[in-house]
This record gives C-alpha cells, sequence and structure tokens, in this order.
C-alpha cells in the first residue's frame, strides 16, 4: 500500500510538472499554415498535411477550409454541401456555392462562391481573416502564402496527458465503424475485444458509446416492434421516442430517452449490418432533455458521423481496436475471484494475472457465480 502511494505521488508530480511545462508552452503557441497554389500539401508548423489544392478564381485565393480550420483546433463537419465549423464559443455554417453564411445566427458575406473540391470545402482566404485571429502572408511571384493563428485560448489541449485521442476520427477497422470526435476527447472505456467503447469530453460535458452486439437473427424492424412492446427490456427508463430512420441509404433506428441509471437523457441510433448490432449512444452533462441533445449542434455532428465503412485505411482515423491477426487477448486476474473474500489481501495482489488466452473478438464473456 505505501509502494502504491509513493508510485501515485510521483505520477502526480510528473503530471504537475507536465502541466506547468505545457502551460509555459501554450503561452506562446501559434500556428503556422504554409500553402502553394496548385499543390495538395500544406505545412503545418513544418509537418506535411495533404490537403486539396489552394486556387486562384477572379483574382481571390482559394484555401482548404477544413484542413486549415483542423489545424487550428477546430471541429469542421462537412455533410453534403455543408461545412459546419465549431471553434470556441462559435458555430460557423457555410453552404457551397452560397456566398451567405452564419456566424452563431448571424449573417454574414463571402467575397467570392465556396465550393466543394474533394472532401473540402474551398474557401477564399479572407474568410479565414475575417473570422480567426491571423495574419496572412502572399507572394504573387511564388504563389505561395502563409496564415498563421496566434493562440487566443481556444488552441489549449491537454488530452495528451491522458491518453487523448490525437486524429479527426477514430474508428474499429474489424468491426468497420468510424466515428469524428470534437478535440478534447479521451477514450474512458474499452471492452477487451473492443465492442464496447466509451468516451468524454469532460470540459464540454459530451459523453459518446459505441456498443456492438451479436444480431442473433434480428432485423430492425423486429428490434423497433420489441422495443415498443417491451422497453424496460432493452432501456433503464422512460423512451420519448423510437422511429426508423436512413442516412446514406443505411436504416437505423432512432431512439431518445431518459437513462433512469445515470440519471440523465441520451440519443441513440441503432443499426444493423453484417451480423451485428451497432449501438451509438450520446448524452450531455446536466441535460435532461434527449430533443435537445439530438438539436445540439455538436451531438448532432459527432452522431452524424457515425460511419459503418471503415477499412483501416484512412489516414484520418486513428485505429483504437485490441484486435490483431482477428484475436484478441483475455486476461483473467486474480482480483476478479478473490476481492470478495479478503479486501486487504486484494490491495497487494492487485494486478496479478491468472491466466490468458486469444479468442474470436465476437466472443463475449459470461461471469459465472461460483460462490
Amino acid at each position: 500500500m505505501f509502494i502504491k502511494r509513493i508510485v501515485a505521488a510521483i505520477v502526480c508530480i510528473a503530471l504537475i510538472s507536465a502541466f506547468c511545462i505545457s502551460s509555459v508552452a501554450i503561452e506562446n503557441t501559434k500556428v503556422e499554415v504554409k500553402y502553394s497554389i496548385g499543390k495538395n500539401v500544406l505545412s503545418v508548423n513544418g509537418s506535411p498535411v495533404v490537403s486539396e489544392k489552394p486556387y486562384i478564381k477572379g483574382g481571390i485565393v482559394f484555401v482548404p477550409l477544413k484542413a486549415i480550420l483542423e489545424s487550428f483546433g477546430a471541429d469542421v463537419f462537412i455533410e453534403g454541401k455543408n461545412a459546419r465549423v465549431l471553434y470556441g464559443n462559435a458555430e460557423i455554417v457555410l453552404t457551397s456555392q452560397i456566398q451567405d453564411y452564419t456566424v452563431n445566427g448571424t449573417k454574414r458575406h463571402l467575397p467570392a462562391l465556396p465550393s466543394m473540391q474533394g472532401k473540402d470545402m474551398m474557401v477564399p482566404v479572407d474568410f479565414i481573416k475575417d473570422n480567426f485571429n491571423v495574419t496572412l502572408k502572399y507572394n504573387s511571384t511564388s504563389r505561395t502564402g502563409t496564415i498563421t493563428l496566434e493562440d487566443d485560448g481556444a488552441l489549449t489541449d491537454l488530452s495528451f496527458l491522458t491518453g487523448g485521442i490525437i486524429k479527426p476520427k477514430v474508428g474499429n477497422s474489424f468491426f468497420k465503424w468510424s466515428l469524428q470526435l470534437p478535440k478534447g476527447f479521451r477514450v474512458t472505456l474499452q471492452s477487451f475485444n473492443s465492442k464496447y467503447m466509451s468516451f468524454a469530453n469532460e470540459q464540454k460535458g459530451i459523453y459518446v458509446g459505441v456498443y456492438i452486439e451479436n444480431n442473433n437473427g434480428k432485423d430492425i424492424n423486429k428490434y423497433v416492434e420489441e422495443v415498443k412492446a417491451d422497453p424496460e427490456k432493452y432501456f433503464y427508463g422512460e423512451i420519448t421516442d423510437i422511429r426508423i430512420n436512413s442516412k446514406d441509404n443505411l436504416k437505423f433506428a432512432e431512439v431518445l430517452y431518459n437513462d433512469d441509471y445515470d440519471k440523465a437523457a441520451v440519443y441513440e441510433r441503432v443499426f444493423f449490418k453484417d451480423g451485428f448490432i451497432y449501438r451509438v449512444m450520446i448524452a450531455l452533462e446536466d441535460e435532461l432533455d434527449p430533443e435537445e441533445i439530438k438539436n445540439n449542434v455538436t451531438c448532432s455532428g459527432i452522431i452524424n458521423s457515425f460511419s459503418l465503412d471503415y477499412n483501416g485505411n484512412d489516414s484520418s482515423v486513428q485505429e483504437i481496436s485490441k484486435i490483431r491477426n482477428g484475436q484478441v487477448k483475455y486476461s483473467n486476474y486474480i482480483s476478479s475471484y478473490l476481492s470478495y473474500f479478503d479486501d486487504e489481501f486484494m490491495d497487494d495482489m492487485d494486478g496479478i494475472k491468472a491466466w490468458e488466452i486469444e479468442v474470436p473478438p465476437q466472443w463475449d464473456v459470461i461471469y459465472l457465480n461460483t460462490y
């Protein structure tokens, strides 16, 4: 026990030191994005980032919105012809081929029409200047430009200290799902086979879960019928709405309910594909109306980004699966057997592995009561 306290103290000191060092660095943090007309690679603080190619049209320089703003720490959601940007307390909404856009609902005007190019939206570079604390430089001879963002407080992100997510998306290539999460999220739960995942951004009070179950012959229509007939079998709380909806030709059950266990409202989508049931749920801290979660800009952006076609080849996705070569390791620890009998003994023995086995990731654990 004493050794554990010393180790904990050392860890705390290390974390405090990291926070102090990071705070000093963050005071002078800036993001410098360099671009070249006609080239599909940006330089972000000296590191290459693949993007759509900047171009000049009508004497106006156009740059890739998503690639640049994500380097600033913004959350950018591209949905069809629309782009939605979340940065600090601001929400910016743009539409391809329309010059008007909104900032927190207030209408503004672009100097030229934005347009979709590949997976990004190309916008006049002055849009960046008008909405962010940046300085712009452009060399007409070399056809190169620099966009520099000084830290305005929204750049600060210390999630790396707690194993935070460092890419725009997370995904599991074995179960073929991916999800876009704003910066500041971290993994808070992961089952041994990666079928049950939870993510949290405590600062924003947003909690996300992706849970996978074996289908066992059900389809979406039968599922909805069973939930309506016996909701307590599936949900620990009151369902306020359930219906079948679709996105990108993929049907899902949309469920709004109040979770009695966590005393929270939850917005959930349930997908059926390739023999599995995928449950994607999202909750907001202190929010008791699931309809408000559904209509929340950040929450709807997250859940709308859920995809079931990730195969591991997307470099923007952080692979979080524990599955290797079609197998996962299940480890059984002494604590699962002896903690019931002797807490003091377990304080010394906690973490000692009893046995380990590799199993298919579709398997689940069955807990047997042996006493």
